[in-house]
């Protein structure tokens, strides 16, 4: 086994390879629609809005004013999402092409863990090291293999045994703990203590816990931190762990299917859950009226006010709809040359003509595409008239309504 890291990953970013990444994470990976509404503006827009972003970095040096080419700053609230997406299809991309001498290549944001089947695996690292600098696109990687049947990958120190592998604890850097006689309050110096201690009991094996766990307090006896606090943190520790060993021992806590969710009514609530008690059933409460509700509620009232009902009411925001929002819906479709186009939907209207007009592109597979190109007409989409509209309907009673309309037409 080895690690592989990036060098500088925010520096380094290729846009184009970027922005390719993005287009296909939206169109491929996800619902276009769904992203297109959630934003208000098309794939395409947004790309545009994005690139525009990340070419707006303007440096100045020596008096001259340059622009950024590659790269995002690291403040910069998308680059975290940007550089997982991109490293996603770099990781895809490695997969694919990798050989049967590499058995799993494992990512944590831009650090690989890759684990091979031989014990002399020089050639193989030279292999994989040029398959990464060829799928990353520009990006600078670095590798580390174990020395002296140990390897450091991240906070975790990995030895390797003849028959299993040891893990414990063991952070990178070098840098002294936070000293405990800081103007920062006890909350602070407490937190970190714990979390030191905390570490080193449930980020290390069996076999190391201990050398882990007097390492950490070693660390924070160099750092100020008296044995009064650390006894305070231990005594801490262990009343954590029992309650998670209470947990895991508890098959009422662990168990998920023995859980019951019911609305919340004064008295017959409480006398529910103790009768459920008695059957080893937990059962929560939930309110029936919740701080989120109200937007929502004053907004379809207000809706209501508008158009008279808040019922058949769409709450995409489209951005260039075609005919007012209906929610289940009969509708029908004319073409220039007379000939109707009858159908159904249980969402918003202009959604459902959005995928009409999108299936007309490419190869006709659809009736309107195939109609349109039997008959030289084209598709007024713009003319669409509801012929039927119940919000309560099902799907059934549309088909029945459309069926019935399409053999009178």
């Amino acid at each position: 086994m080895f690690s592989i890291d990036v060098e500088d990953l925010y520096y380094n970013l290729p846009h184009e390879a970027l922005m390719h990444s993005v287009k296909l994470c939206i169109t491929e990976d996800n619902d276009e629609m769904a992203f297109a509404s959630g934003c208000g503006v098309s794939v395409g827009t947004f790309l545009e809005i994005l690139s525009f972003y990340l070419t707006s970095t303007n440096v100045e040096w020596k008096g001259n004013t340059f622009i950024q080419r590659s790269g995002v700053c690291i403040g910069s609230k998308v680059a975290p999402v940007l550089s997982n997406i991109f490293l996603g299809m770099v990781d895809t991309n490695v997969k694919s092409r990798l050989g049967d001498s590499v058995m799993k290549v494992l990512r944590y944001v831009d650090d690989f863990f890759i684990f091979v089947k031989d014990l002399d695996f020089s050639d193989t690292v030279k292999n994989v090291l040029g398959l990464f600098h060829e799928c990353g696109r520009g990006l600078k990687f670095t590798y580390e293999v174990p020395q002296n049947s140990q390897l450091q990958f991240l906070d975790v120190n990995l030895k390797l045994c003849e028959k299993h592998v040891c893990w414990q604890y063991y952070p990178r850097s070098n840098k002294p703990i936070l000293n405990f006689n800081s103007a920062h309050s006890k909350v602070v110096k407490n937190g970190i203590d714990f979390s030191c201690l905390f570490a080193a009991l449930f980020k290390t094996c069996t076999h190391l816990i201990s050398d882990s766990f007097l390492r950490q307090i070693e660390r924070l006896r160099c750092s100020g931190f008296s044995d009064d606090v650390l006894r305070m943190s231990v005594q801490k520790l262990i009343k954590r762990m029992k309650s998670t060993r209470t947990i895991e021992t508890n098959p009422m806590l662990t168990n998920k299917d023995k859980c019951a969710v019911i609305p919340y009514a004064h008295k017959l609530s409480h006398g529910l859950k103790n009768v459920a008690s008695r059957f080893n059933v937990k059962v929560l409460l939930s309110a029936p009226n919740k701080m989120k509700n109200i937007c929502g509620i004053i907004d379809r009232k207000l809706l209501g006010k508008r158009t008279g009902s808040d019922k058949n009411c769409c709450k995409v925001k489209h951005t260039s709809p075609v005919v007012p929002c209906r929610v289940g819906v009969v509708y029908q479709v004319p073409f220039s040359c007379g000939h109707v186009y009858i159908g159904q939907t249980g969402r918003c209207l202009n959604i459902r003509l959005m995928e009409h007009k999108r299936s007309l592109d490419g190869n006709p597979y659809s009736h309107l595409a195939r109609h349109r190109t039997e008959h030289g007409c084209t598709v007024m989409f713009e003319k669409t008239v509801c012929i039927f509209t119940h919000s309560d309907a099902g799907k059934l009673w549309r088909l029945f309504i459309s069926t019935k309309r399409a053999l009178v037409v």
